[in-house]
């Protein structure tokens, strides 16, 4: 496998564990990833939501074992800097990725049309945020 294959199967697969923390905190205490309380879920649905989220993320680690992605590469850095500028470059490829959704065209292709001003306003933020990040990028390699 590539290594660009491989940083982004990485990526991804903490992205989601991320959001999966996230989800599992909101249920149980309420507490929304923007600070915002709302009562938990009910103990049954919370109960069965949790089970399902405990089954997703053995099937992920599942897959990540079958590919030989389970924490190696964070691990076997030793004591060197390369594991933290392999996490830095991870977590910004993904937050390039999380920005080329905010693209007009992206946006509208799966929420429908934006309003003029919206779009024009994404069409000039996006390409300049994407730039910042590969000046991180350049920064790590």
């Amino acid at each position: 496998m590539q290594t660009q294959h491989r940083l982004h199967l990485t990526s991804t697969e903490s992205t989601i564990r991320q959001h999966l923390a996230e989800i599992r905190k909101v249920v149980t205490t309420g507490e929304s990833p923007g600070g915002g309380r709302s009562i938990p879920l009910p103990v049954c649905q919370r109960d069965q939501l949790l089970a399902v989220l405990d089954s997703l993320e053995a099937s992920l680690r599942q897959m990540m074992q079958l590919l030989a992605l389970d924490g190696e590469d964070a691990d076997s850095k030793g004591h060197d800097h390369g594991g933290t500028q392999m996490w830095a470059s991870l977590l910004l490829r993904t937050v390039a990725e999380l920005m080329r959704d905010l693209s007009p065209e992206v946006m509208e292709r799966h929420y429908g049309v934006l309003d003029p001003s919206a779009a024009a306003t994404l069409q000039q933020a996006v390409p300049h945020l994407l730039q910042e990040v590969e000046r991180g990028l350049d920064v790590l390699e």
